[in-house]
């Protein structure tokens, strides 16, 4: 594979334009095998403006992303924190990105994010927009709520296979509204099972069968 390299620096660009607020970043060209139709474009050193172009928040980020629910994700030294709707921060930079290619948002109060346990795995869970841990970080894999709900999953061993994870449903408290089955949902009304469908159904037990296979 041929390498990537830049091309050319340019002066920061607007990525999000919210009127008031402007989402700024360096943009610099790269060279790569193919164009995809197109130049192709790396961003960094993330800052904010107002809409005359005054700082903010000065551009030191590796991301920000748009403000939802009151709060705005930002990447700082590989790690997740929040903005407040001031553009103060409001939540320090503890956490990962729930979903690493998504950009991240609060969505029914809480965010789905990750954070490097005692055996040094990345486990998911959620916080509210104060910052407070409502959710446990137990899960392999969260995506974010919507309706009161959020997919979760956990890995295990199993059979012939490498790893296998099993999914489930939560609420907003923690609590399993829909059994954890291995395979993937792929929609609310569709699931699509690789093998054999298998209820598992978890409660108390389920910080114990998370952290057994790290023994």
């Amino acid at each position: 594979m041929l390498p990537i390299v830049p091309v050319c620096a340019q002066e920061a660009v607007a990525l999000y334009d919210m009127g008031e607020y402007k989402i700024i970043a360096q943009r610099e060209r790269v060279v790569v095998p193919h164009e995809y139709g197109g130049p192709v474009y790396r961003f960094f050193n993330y800052g904010v403006t107002d809409k005359d172009g005054n700082a903010i928040v000065p551009q030191i980020y590796d991301a920000i992303y748009p403000q939802k629910e009151g709060r705005a994700a930002f990447i700082l030294n590989g790690n997740l924190g929040f903005f407040g709707e001031d553009w103060s921060v409001a939540i320090e930079p503890l956490y990962r990105k729930g979903n690493h290619s998504q950009e991240t948002y609060f969505n029914d109060g809480l965010v789905n994010v990750a954070k490097t346990n005692e055996n040094g795995t990345a486990k998911y869970g959620y916080i509210d927009i104060n910052g407070n841990e409502v959710v446990d970080f137990i899960y392999d894999f969260a995506e974010p709520f919507e309706n009161g709900q959020a997919k979760v999953g956990i890995t295990e061993q199993l059979y012939n296979f490498n790893t296998a994870t099993k999914y489930g449903k939560i609420d907003k408290e923690g609590n399993i509204t829909q059994p954890f089955k291995f395979g993937y949902a792929t929609g609310n009304d569709y699931e699509y099972m690789w093998q054999e469908p298998l209820e598992v159904l978890l409660s108390e037990n389920l910080v114990d069968i998370n952290t057994r296979r790290y023994k």
